[in-house]
C-alpha cells in the first residue's frame, strides 16, 4: 500500500501537467449547477496542496489552474442562467432539484452581489448561485469582478492548508519516510471519507427509505434462503438480527488480526523492528513527571485493582438479580486470564527489559491490556444497553480513555512490546463482542447499570488509591528506565567487529533508511573536532532566532537547523552540516551519528558512533522561505566526504544510496 502511495507521487512529480488539469477540471466543475454537488473538490485540492509541500509539484501553477478553473465554471454558470433565466428549472436535469435552486435564489435576494463571493464556500447552494446570478439579472461585469477575487480566495483556501502540511510532512519525513507517507495518505483518506459520508447522507436520505422499502417487498416474496436473510438485514423489525451481524464481524475481525499478530511475532517478522523502534523512541521521552504517571496507571492495571473492580461489578449486578451476566463476565475473565497465561507459555517472547521472573518474565500477550479491555469493555456494554443513550457513550468513551491510558502505559515502561499491548487489546475485544453476542438481548435496567457503573467508580478510586500508596516506591524501582542495549562484537572492531554493528538506520516504524557510512571509535568531541578541518560545522539548534531563517529566502545552508532523524528509536547525538555552492545556498551534506554501546571479547564496555550522510537542496517556495528538503537523486559519494578522517579505513561491499558508498572506520588519532 505505501510502496503504492510513493509510486503515484513519483508518477505525480514526472507528469505535473496532469495536475495542472487536474486541479482547473476540478475546479471548474465544482462551480458548475449541479455538477458541484458530487465533486470532491477538497479532497482532490487538499492532496495537490499537500504535493506541492511535499515538492512533488510547483506552486504557481497549480493555484493559477485552479483560480482559473474556478473562473471559468463560475462564469458558465452565470451564462447558463442569463441565457435560460426562469426556463432553466423545467429543463431536466434541474427539474429534478428546483428545491435547491430556490433556496440559491432566497440567498441571493437576501445578501445580493456578496452572495456570488460569500456562497463559493457554502456547501449546496455554491453550485447554484453564480446561476441564479445570471437568472436574476446581475450585470456580467460586476458578477465577474467578484467572480475572480473570490476564486483567487477559494484557490487560496484549498490549495494553502494542503501546501504548509505537505510541508510538515516532508519534515517528518526526515524521522521516517513511511511515517510521512502515511500521515499524507491518512489525511488525504480522511478528507475523502468526510466527502464520501456527507455525499452517502445526501443521497441516502433521499433515496434510502424508498430503497429499503424496494428490497423489504422483494425479500417478502423472494423463496429460498437469500429473500429472509435480506429481509432480516433490511426489515425495521429486525434490527437484533442486524446487531448480530455487526457483532460476529467484530468478533471475527478481532480474532484474525489478534492471529496475525501472532504469526509476526512467531516467525520473527518485521514487527519486532517496529516494536524495538517504538519501544526505544518512548524511552528516550521518558521524563521524571511522566514516569510517575505511566506508573500509577499501570497499577490501575494490576490484578488487585482490576479484580477489585470486576468483584464489585459482580456483586452490584448479583444483588440486582442479573445473576446470567455475572456468571457469564466471570466466564470471560476467567477465560481471558487463562488465555493471557497459556499464550505467554506457548510463545515465549522475552520482555523489552528484564524486570519479573518465571511465566510474568514473557511479554506476549499483555495481561494488563487483555484484563483492562476485557473488563471496561464489558461494563462498556452495560453502560450502552442500561443508561440513556448519551450518558451511555460518555461512560463508555471515558472507560475506553482508560484502557488506552493503561496498555499506553506498558509500552511507556518497558514493560511490554507494542505488539504485545496491540494483541492484549484485540482479544479483549473479541471477548467483549463475544459476551455481547450472548447476551444481545439481555436487558439492564437503568438503575442497575448506574448502581453498578458508580460502584466500579468508587472501587476504583478506593483500591487504586489504597495499591498506589503501598506499592509505588517498590515500582518506580521496577520500572526505572533501561539501559541502552550493549552490541556484542564478535571480534575486535577493526579486524571484522564492525560487521555486528547495524550498516542502516531503522526509522520511528521500523523501516530500513539510508546507509551508514561512518563507525567511529570515540565520543562526540572528538568527532566533531576530527570532522572541522574537512569544512563539517555543527548544525544550529532549533531556536526561535533559527527558525527565522525559513522564513527568510537568503539563508545560508548552515543557518537553517537539521531536521532531526531517528535511529532504532534514538535521536542523533552529533550533527553537522557540510554547505554546498559558491555562497552556501544551493544545499548541504547533514552527517548525523548515533552512539552505540558494545562489548569487544575482553567484555570491556566501549562506544562507536554510527553515522549517515544525507543531501538537502535549498529551496525557495513563493520567493519567501527558505527549505532544505532532502534529495534523493544518488548523486552524493558518502564515503569521498569521509575518507580522510584521522586513521580513516575503507572496508565492506558498496552500501547503496541517495548518498552511499563503502563503510568508513576511523577514530582519534593519539
Amino acid at each position: 500500500m505505501i510502496d503504492s502511495i510513493r509510486a503515484v507521487l513519483d508518477a505525480v512529480g514526472q507528469h505535473p501537467y496532469l495536475a495542472i488539469l487536474l486541479a482547473f477540471a476540478v475546479s471548474m466543475t465544482e462551480a458548475m449547477p449541479i455538477i458541484g454537488l458530487v465533486t470532491p473538490s477538497t479532497t482532490i485540492l487538499a492532496g495537490l496542496g499537500g504535493l506541492i509541500g511535499f515538492g512533488q509539484l510547483e506552486f504557481w501553477p497549480i493555484f493559477a489552474a485552479t483560480a482559473a478553473g474556478a473562473i471559468t465554471g463560475d462564469a458558465l454558470s452565470y451564462w447558463i442562467g442569463r441565457i435560460y433565466r426562469d426556463r432553466l428549472t423545467s429543463v431536466w436535469p434541474f427539474t429534478r432539484h428546483r428545491a435547491l435552486f430556490e433556496a440559491g435564489t432566497a440567498y441571493f435576494q437576501r445578501n445580493g452581489g456578496k452572495s456570488i463571493f460569500i456562497g463559493r464556500f457554502i456547501p449546496g447552494i455554491k453550485s447554484v448561485v453564480p446561476c441564479v446570478a445570471g437568472m436574476m439579472g446581475m450585470s456580467a461585469a460586476r458578477f465577474t469582478a467578484i467572480n475572480v477575487v473570490s476564486a483567487v480566495a477559494w484557490a487560496a483556501a484549498h490549495i494553502l492548508p494542503g501546501y504548509f502540511a505537505g510541508a510538515l510532512l516532508l519534515f517528518t519525513g526526515a524521522i521516517s519516510k513511511r511515517l510521512a507517507v502515511s500521515l499524507a495518505a491518512l489525511a488525504v483518506l480522511t478528507l475523502l471519507i468526510l466527502w464520501l459520508v456527507r455525499f452517502a447522507v445526501r443521497i441516502g436520505l433521499r433515496y434510502l427509505p424508498r430503497l429499503q422499502s424496494a428490497l423489504t417487498r422483494w425479500a417478502a416474496h423472494r423463496r429460498g434462503a437469500l429473500g429472509p436473510a435480506i429481509l432480516r438485514l433490511v426489515s425495521p423489525d429486525h434490527a437484533d438480527f442486524r446487531l448480530l451481524v455487526i457483532l460476529l464481524v467484530l468478533f471475527a475481525g478481532a480474532i484474525i488480526s489478534f492471529a496475525a499478530i501472532l504469526d509476526n511475532v512467531v516467525t520473527g517478522d518485521s514487527v519486532r523492528l517496529l516494536d524495538t523502534a517504538v519501544s526505544q523512541f518512548l524511552q528516550s521521552l521518558r521524563t521524571r513527571w511522566g514516569d510517575g504517571t505511566m506508573i500509577g496507571a499501570t497499577m490501575i492495571g494490576d490484578t488487585p485493582v482490576t479484580l477489585g473492580a470486576a468483584i464489585v461489578a459482580a456483586a452490584v449486578l448479583a444483588l440486582r438479580g442479573r445473576r446470567r451476566l455475572v456468571i457469564g463476565m466471570a466466564i470471560v475473565m476467567i477465560s481471558a486470564a487463562g488465555f493471557v497465561t497459556e499464550m505467554k507459555r506457548f510463545v515465549h517472547s522475552a520482555r523489552p527489559s528484564e524486570m519479573f521472573a518465571g511465566v510474568d518474565a514473557f511479554s506476549f500477550p499483555s495481561g494488563h491490556a487483555t484484563m483492562a479491555a476485557t473488563l471496561y469493555g464489558i461494563l462498556g456494554l452495560i453502560a450502552l444497553r442500561g443508561l440513556p443513550a448519551r450518558a451511555g457513550r460518555i461512560v463508555a468513551v471515558l472507560l475506553a480513555v482508560l484502557v488506552a491510558l493503561i496498555a499506553f502505559s506498558r509500552v511507556y515502561l518497558a514493560a511490554h512490546w507494542p505488539s504485545d499491548v496491540a494483541a492484549g487489546l484485540l482479544f479483549g475485544a473479541a471477548a467483549t463482542s463475544g459476551l455481547a453476542l450472548v447476551f444481545r438481548r439481555y436487558e439492564v435496567p437503568r438503575r442497575t447499570a448506574g448502581m453498578t457503573l458508580g460502584a466500579v467508580a468508587v472501587a476504583l478510586v478506593l483500591i487504586g488509591s489504597w495499591h498506589i500508596s503501598r506499592g509505588f516506591s517498590q515500582l518506580e524501582t521496577v520500572y526505572a528506565r533501561p539501559e541502552p542495549p550493549v552490541i556484542a562484537l564478535l571480534a575486535d572492531w577493526r579486524l571484522g567487529g564492525w560487521r555486528d554493528l547495524p550498516d542502516r538506520r531503522v526509522d520511528l516504524v521500523g523501516e530500513t533508511e539510508e546507509p551508514l557510512l561512518l563507525q567511529w571509535h570515540g565520543g562526540a568531541t572528538s568527532l566533531v573536532q576530527a570532522l572541522e578541518p574537512l569544512g563539517w560545522t555543527v548544525a544550529p539548534r532549533w531556536s526561535v532566532q533559527a527558525l527565522n531563517g525559513y522564513v527568510v529566502p537568503g539563508s545560508t545552508a548552515a543557518r537553517l537547523p537539521a531536521t532531526p532523524s531517528l535511529h532504532n528509536g534514538r535521536r542523533e547525538t552529533v550533527t553537522t552540516i557540510l554547505p554546498v555552492g559558491a555562497d552556501s545556498r544551493d544545499g548541504r551534506y547533514i552527517l548525523r551519528a548515533w552512539p552505540l554501546e558494545t562489548s569487544a571479547l575482553n567484555d570491556d564496555t566501549e562506544t562507536i558512533f554510527v553515522a549517515s550522510i544525507t543531501y538537502e537542496r535549498i529551496h525557495h517556495p513563493l520567493g519567501l522561505l527558505s527549505l532544505p528538503l532532502r534529495a534523493g537523486d544518488g548523486t552524493c559519494d558518502g564515503t569521498a566526504l569521509l575518507a580522510r578522517l584521522p586513521s580513516a579505513t575503507v572496508v565492506g561491499e558498496d552500501r547503496a544510496g541517495s548518498c552511499g558508498g563503502r563503510l568508513v572506520l576511523a577514530e582519534p588519532q593519539d
